[in-house]
């Protein structure tokens, strides 16, 4: 797109904005996207003090085409509250969790757009993320308002992640298995409706495919010492480490996966990631609100509670054209509302409109 430059703010998570920078090359062309301090500097001094909070949970990027500056917040946050100041900040609020129940007494929703999830990715190589890093500490004066272990952490964070075409395509052709094989890992949260929902129906889920004569199992939970209530999942336990690349592999060869909302009902990183990867899905009820409602037999299997889980499972494992059916409905879903170019024009192609934007992502440069 010629005559437009889109200012990405210096200050913030890299592991959590790479997938929206992602959208801005692919919609931009990557030579007209740049990382700058001077046009966030209203939004910085706007901040709370003290508070760390906001360079954790939001992006800021202006578009600037034509003597017009559009500006825009990305809320990846877990938790449906909105961050005020940068809401008077910018022009279009665009949040992962939008809650319309916990919005209902808000009398301003004009800008706030529902773009669903994305999740965490590598961009770039070793010694780029490196060069990135350096220079966007440079645009903040070497003031990042946090600790520069913890920013430069986000950068190698970053690189401990796969690329978008990894999680879009199969790294290898997908090994035959004499029955349906069924892969899953997970983390215990001690938020309290995670102890309560979350880390309950991934156990239950783990153990019906754990004794299932229907499939073989690998998987389990990684946690903490200090988590409370450790010995109930015990009999879960990971001992091995799993490196990304080998989840992603493994998730690819699972003929099935299971969703449910995480820390404060959010939608997860697990949820963008199955859609992308075009997995049959089984869900317990999705509690925040997406772009386009997911469709019951569709692009996913809904269970009420944990009452139908073994019911869905069994019924997955043992209708392969059903779990077709999914897979291709789960990836037209993320191609169509989901994949970083999507989101993108989905937030801005009203203001800064393009006849023919890229196509969806099916390689990422090294």
């Amino acid at each position: 797109m010629k005559n437009v430059n889109v200012f990405v703010d210096p200050a913030t998570r890299i592991n959590y904005t790479a997938y929206y920078l992602v959208g801005l090359y692919d919609y931009f062309g990557r030579k007209n996207v740049s990382f700058k301090r001077s046009p966030f500097s209203q939004l910085f001094q706007n901040r709370e003090k003290n508070d760390n909070g906001e360079y954790f949970n939001y992006t800021a990027f202006v578009v600037e085409s034509a003597g017009k500056s559009t500006k825009y917040i990305i809320d990846f946050r877990d938790s449906p509250e909105v961050y005020e100041h940068a809401y008077r900040w910018c022009d279009t609020y665009a949040k992962i969790n939008v809650n319309l129940d916990y919005l209902s007494g808000r009398k301003d929703i004009s800008k706030l757009l529902s773009i669903g999830p994305g999740f965490s990715i590598r961009i770039w190589g070793k010694w780029k993320t490196y060069w990135h890093c350096l220079q966007n500490l440079r645009r903040l004066n070497f003031q990042p308002g946090i600790y520069w272990k913890t920013f430069v952490r986000t950068y190698e964070n970053q690189m401990e992640k796969s690329y978008l075409n990894q999680f879009v395509n199969p790294p290898r052709p997908v090994s035959p298995k004499r029955k349906p094989y069924i892969f899953t890992i997970a983390t215990l949260w001690e938020h309290a409706n995670c102890q309560l929902g979350t880390n309950h129906l991934r156990k239950q889920f783990m153990t019906i495919c754990k004794n299932s004569p229907l499939c073989s199992f690998e998987g389990g939970f990684f946690f903490y010492k200090k988590f409370k209530g450790v010995k109930d999942f015990k009999e879960l336990k990971i001992k091995k480490f799993v490196s990304h690349p080998e989840f992603l592999q493994k998730t690819h060869e699972s003929a099935l996966v299971f969703n449910t909302p995480s820390v404060f009902n959010c939608h997860g990183w697990k949820l963008g990631e199955f859609l992308a990867m075009g997995k049959a899905m089984i869900s317990s009820p999705i509690i925040n609100e997406l772009p386009e409602p997911l469709q019951h037999g569709e692009n996913i299997h809904l269970i009420e509670d944990e009452s139908e889980m073994e019911d869905a499972v069994n019924y997955l494992l043992t209708n392969e054209a059903y779990r077709k059916k999914l897979e291709k409905g789960a990836k037209k879903y993320y191609n169509d509302h989901l994949a970083p170019i999507r989101v993108i024009s989905n937030i801005i192609g009203k203001a800064h409109p393009i006849k023919d934007p890229a196509p969806v992502r099916k390689t990422v440069t090294k």
